[in-house]
């Protein structure tokens, strides 16, 4: 069920303005039972991305076209893993009445959302990097670290992480209708479940990557 291009501009055009805490910007998603699958559709735009994200923060995971894969698959399998398991959440604590707008809108946004976490990673693995460095921001005062390079990188990585964590309540707050600190708990929800993914995908892409080791 692929969307028109009309109504996936019209949706990236709404996933932009919550990016910037628009309140009307849930009008432009298509909430209905249609509109809910033409949503995952988004996914052939972010979950390469994603992908790219995932490897640089899990610089320990082997990279070959074997774990590329699996990390390809993995991170398809979670876009309806998600939802699956976040609407028995939603039925639990009452949030089911907006369950599929919030879908809608989680899939359209995550467009933006995996790209601002490309250069999230990429400063984070370069803090990592550098994190051996006697100059580094763990080793240096405050204002020290905020004229170094590595101090820079810190301070962007926690403005962008610090954004990225107040979209993510503004989305699950306007598309929910619930207020900002329970639009907070949905976050930790999904962080949780993310987390519990992430576990899991971890060993699975050790043990593949252990298989390609072996086979080659």
């Amino acid at each position: 069920m692929k969307p028109s291009s009309t109504e996936v501009g019209t949706a990236l055009y709404g996933a932009w303005r919550l990016m910037r805490f628009d309140s009307n910007a849930v009008s432009y998603f298509d909430k209905s039972v249609d509109g809910f699958w033409k949503s995952f559709y988004a996914a052939v735009f972010w979950v390469p991305v994603m992908t790219i994200v995932s490897f640089i923060f899990a610089p320990q995971l082997p990279v070959n076209l074997l774990s590329i894969l699996s990390m390809l698959m993995s991170n398809i399998a979670y876009l309806f893993v998600f939802p699956l398991i976040f609407m028995g959440v939603c039925n639990v604590i009452g949030w089911e009445k907006n369950f599929i707008g919030c879908i809608v809108a989680l899939n359209w946004t995550r467009v933006f959302y995996a790209c601002l976490l490309l250069p999230v990673g990429l400063i984070f693995s370069t803090i990592i990097a550098n994190a051996g460095d006697p100059s580094s921001v763990g080793l240096a005062t405050p204002g020290e670290a905020a004229n170094q390079p590595s101090g820079l990188l810190l301070l962007v990585f926690l403005g962008l992480a610090l954004y990225a964590l107040a979209y993510e309540i503004f989305i699950y707050s306007r598309s929910l209708e619930i207020s900002l600190p329970a639009g907070f708990g949905a976050v930790v929800i999904e962080m949780m479940i993310a987390l519990v993914w992430t576990l899991a995908q971890s060993i699975i892409m050790a043990v593949t990557g252990g298989m390609s080791g072996t086979g080659g």
